[in-house]
């Protein structure tokens, strides 16, 4: 099987707009040069990612959280502090967010992940998704650092 080089974008609904400009031409550019987009088609950020890959007609999965299978589930259960507390829904969300990161076989993880989290911390549904990112010592570029930032176009573009 072919790995095709692929990337989570993610992040925050409450993206600011600034940064959701640069979701949109991260997006655009690496759906130029062949990158595969992996998100999860909610407003804000992924919204972002998703739009600037099409218009390039790049190629991006969006998995949602009515994708969510039990496995995946299961999985999100190990990475989340207090899963009792959620609702069904956001543990659907947290499959997805696995999916994300690991595939939907939750053995082909991407290759790094481009973020935004409010405070550069791995909170909300991102920061569920970082918790598996570390477990699986994916890089991640949080775009609330301006260094991070500028390390993501050295490396990651150039990848």
């Amino acid at each position: 099987m072919t790995h095709h080089r692929t990337y989570a974008g993610i992040g925050a609904r409450k993206t600011p707009m600034k940064i959701m400009d640069h979701m949109y031409h991260i997006g655009e550019t690496l759906g130029q040069v062949g990158w595969h987009l992996r998100s999860g088609g909610a407003d804000g950020a992924d919204t972002a990612f998703a739009t600037g890959c099409d218009s390039v007609g790049g190629v991006a999965s969006i998995i949602k959280p009515q994708d969510c299978l039990p496995n995946w589930r299961i999985h999100a259960a190990k990475y989340h502090p207090n899963w009792s507390a959620c609702s069904e829904y956001a543990k659907n969300c947290h499959g997805r967010n696995s999916a994300i990161i690991l595939g939907r076989d939750l053995m082909s993880p991407v290759d790094w992940i481009v973020c935004w989290t409010m405070g550069g911390e791995a909170v909300g549904g991102t920061g569920q998704a970082l918790r598996v990112a570390e477990d699986w010592n994916i890089p991640v570029y949080n775009l609330w650092d301006d260094p991070d930032m500028k390390q993501f176009y050295i490396e990651a573009a150039g990848k």
